[in-house]
């Protein structure tokens, strides 16, 4: 129904909130749909915009829309911007009925980085290049971390019809911290659809 819909929305947005906290803005509209803003970085040290909408009746009667986008000015930014684009349709259509905004921003930003890294390599490299490739192989020292994180789950306590649950996992960086709270979210619809997610993180010096 309408209000099961809108929690689903809710906790959607509040996990793309949490897992993309510089990228990512959201707008609680009048007809109780939402806007949600993903900002890009260009080469011209500005920002391109890309902006979605959970419409009323999502995610199980309607999906994620995208729409409008601003900011790539440069054909190299268009370039990544059609790539960010496509891959947000794509997650849109192949998880219909499910939510999926997380998995769009997710797909966007990794269709956004992949593009320019390309571009920079194509360029010749130089210092942009590197900078990419730095991150790419921080990025893959962080899947390979997570690789080797394991979430373990707590027994569910239930109280006045809430249900409670914890989850636990062995990090050693926020960039790690970051990624795995986005693979436990994801992991489940139940917590998807969780209308509070909390979380917190410890590092020992």
């Amino acid at each position: 129904d309408e209000d099961n819909d809108y929690e689903r929305a809710s906790a959607d947005v509040e996990m793309v909130l949490a897992a993309f906290p510089d990228e990512a803005t959201a707008e609680l509209l009048s007809n109780r749909s939402f806007s949600l803003t993903l900002k890009l970085p260009t080469k011209r040290n500005t920002e391109a915009t890309i902006c979605m909408c959970l419409p009323p009746g999502y995610p199980s009667k309607t999906p994620l829309l995208v729409e409008t986008w601003f900011g790539a000015d440069a054909v190299s930014d268009r370039a990544s911007m059609e790539r960010a684009l496509r891959d947000i349709r794509k997650v849109s259509d192949d998880s219909r009925g499910m939510e999926c905004a997380l998995d769009a921003f997710a797909a966007a930003l990794r269709a956004w980085e992949d593009s320019g890294a390309e571009e920079d390599l194509e360029d010749g490299g130089g210092a942009g290049a590197a900078s990419m490739t730095a991150e790419r192989q921080d990025a893959a020292a962080n899947a390979e971390a997570l690789e080797r994180c394991e979430w373990r789950s707590g027994p569910k306590h239930s109280e006045k019809k809430s249900t409670f649950q914890a989850h636990i996992a062995k990090v050693s960086s926020e960039a790690e911290f970051k990624a795995a709270l986005e693979v436990v979210l994801g992991s489940s619809t139940k917590i998807q659809r969780a209308s509070h997610n909390m979380w917190a993180y410890r590092f020992r010096v």
